[in-house]
């Protein structure tokens, strides 16, 4: 097999400089208070992936309340969170290890995606300082650094592995196709979605680099993602977190209330458009709830415009794979699982895409300034508002103390911490608490006297099959459950779902209430009176 030359000079040390950068400021966040980071940064999938992380920790296997597994989540951080947890099971100490991990895995990307820049324009020392640049002071990227789930570390990940296919078909070598598969067996261990990145730079590695490529590659991916596709084949079935498939019926609910396939493409729009250069809940809110035709227009576009570059990017076969990826990502999530309050850290790969993309366009406006002089300086004046717009966003992150989530509804509701601390502190000693959101109330609950199950089934297949089949009132009682803590609007889908008659409004007491979560979300805390089974 021969292998490729290419010219390849050194990644401008400013890379790495600008990497450093973003790790420092990304961990000076970290230090914030914890409130302060749940309402600005934290989902409560968090808590699911700590909840679990503890589980192995203690050796009982992947689960949240310590009986039930659970294959509903992505394997590689709660893997590593383990040790932390091990030292230490302190709360706040694990919150801010699993932000941590986060942290340093956007940093590594901030280099990385400044090494594909300078490698995809051919030495451009702009292009390469641009996009790591832009990628360090992203709120975005920020943002999803900071959120304690596998966002950032899937793209570090999913960026490496292109950085290991394109030396791979450099050196030409059976080991460093092994190498560059491995690390596209750990985009699998990161994130199941990355299947599309896996497929795409499979089918580039057959057609570019032969057979024997291709089986090196193959094995390599699957030295590394084999071990947990075994457990999860003999476990549960499948090597699909449950997850999924729980989350895709959610959706089903939210289309009977009339978010349709436009919607769905608008609010996917909405996530992607802007990011990774800034941030903006008014055009998200524009494109997809207020003007949702010119979303889904503008979704459709994006969509059509990635493969047409991908198509004409022959010479250029990381940018096709990339925009291949980031338009297979966007179709799955607008259209198959359109869970819009996920969409802002689903769609974080598209972000690359458009921050290379971004970073490319000003390099080649800017090294031609000598001969296209105004639109050199339109560029620059345009860096610039750019720059200032992501230091004010990353002001308010450094000095903000929202009283309650920055994000609500389709954004993403965060700040589940206290909340969960004041339902469980509300419930008397003994109580079984069901809810459809239970990532904070279940890891806030150990070692409290009160027990949590969930509802939603994210993270119980027993509890997503009777989510399905309307019988939710059988399968909460089979728990045990004596109380039910949510919003009103999970609430409402309990009873629509229960598969009793009897159960209604009437069967639930409300205890209290927490303080308001966002505008328009509160917990409620409800003892359940069940009827007699007879």
């Amino acid at each position: 097999m021969a292998a490729v030359t290419e010219p390849r000079p050194p990644t401008p040390r400013a890379c790495l400089a600008i990497a450093l950068g973003a790790f420092v400021l990304r961990m000076a966040l970290v230090l914030r208070p914890v409130v302060v980071l749940d309402r600005l940064f934290a989902p409560d999938d968090t808590y699911y992936t700590l909840a679990i992380a503890r589980s192995i920790a203690r050796g009982m296997g992947p689960t949240v309340d310590g009986i039930h597994l659970t294959s509903g989540f992505q394997p590689l951080l709660a893997f590593l969170l383990v040790p932390f947890l091990r030292c230490c099971e302190e709360p706040d100490f694990a919150f801010r290890s699993a932000l941590a991990i986060g942290v340093c895995a956007d940093a590594v990307t901030t280099w990385l995606i400044g090494h594909l820049a300078f490698r995809i324009g051919r030495g451009s020392v702009s292009a390469a300082i641009v996009a790591s640049t832009t990628w360090a002071l992203s709120s975005s990227a920020i943002a999803a650094s900071l959120n304690g789930l596998e966002s950032s570390l899937s793209v570090a990940v999913t960026v490496g592995a292109l950085a290991m296919w394109m030396e791979a078909r450099s050196r030409g070598t059976l080991l460093a196709w092994g190498l560059s598969g491995a690390l596209l067996g750990l985009c699998l261990f990161t994130r199941v979605d990355t299947v599309f990145l896996v497929l795409v730079v499979g089918v580039a590695t057959l057609l570019r680099a032969g057979i024997a490529a291709t089986a090196a590659s193959a094995l390599g991916a699957l030295a590394t993602a084999l071990p947990w596709w075994a457990y999860a084949l003999a476990r549960f079935g499948t090597f699909v977190p449950e997850s999924g498939a729980a989350v895709r019926e959610q959706t089903f609910v939210y289309s009977a209330m009339g978010i349709n396939v436009r919607d769905r493409v608008a609010w996917a729009a909405g996530a992607v458009v802007g990011p990774p250069i800034f941030d903006s809940t008014w055009l998200r809110e524009a494109l997809g709830r207020g003007a949702s035709a010119i979303g889904f227009a503008l979704g459709v576009a994006l969509v059509v415009g990635a493969l047409v570059i991908a198509r004409q990017s022959r010479r250029h076969d990381v940018v096709r794979m990339l925009t291949t990826y980031a338009s297979c990502i966007f179709a799955f999530y607008s259209l198959y699982l359109p869970a819009t309050w996920f969409f802002r850290r689903y769609l974080l790969p598209v972000h690359v895409v458009s921050g290379l993309a971004f970073a490319l366009l000003v390099a080649r406006v800017w090294d031609e300034r000598r001969v296209r002089v105004w639109p050199a300086r339109a560029v620059a004046a345009g860096v610039v508002l750019c720059v200032v717009a992501a230091l004010v966003t990353i002001v308010r992150f450094a000095t903000s103390t929202p009283p309650m989530t920055v994000d609500q509804g389709h954004h993403g509701a965060k700040g589940y911490r206290e909340p969960a601390r004041q339902v469980l502190a509300m419930a008397p000693s003994g109580a079984v608490i069901g809810s459809f959101q239970s990532g904070a109330l279940g890891w806030f609950a150990d070692g409290s006297r009160r027990d949590v199950v969930n509802l939603d089934g994210v993270v119980d297949g027993e509890a997503a099959r009777a989510f399905r089949e309307h019988r939710m009132a059988a399968f909460a009682r089979a728990r045990g459950v004596t109380h039910l803590a949510d919003w009103d609007m999970n609430v409402r889908l309990f009873l629509e779902r229960s598969g009793d008659p009897r159960i209604s409004r009437a069967s639930l007491q409300a205890i209290g209430n927490t303080e308001p979560q966002g505008a328009r979300e509160r917990f409620v805390l409800y003892s359940i009176t069940w009827p007699d089974p007879r």
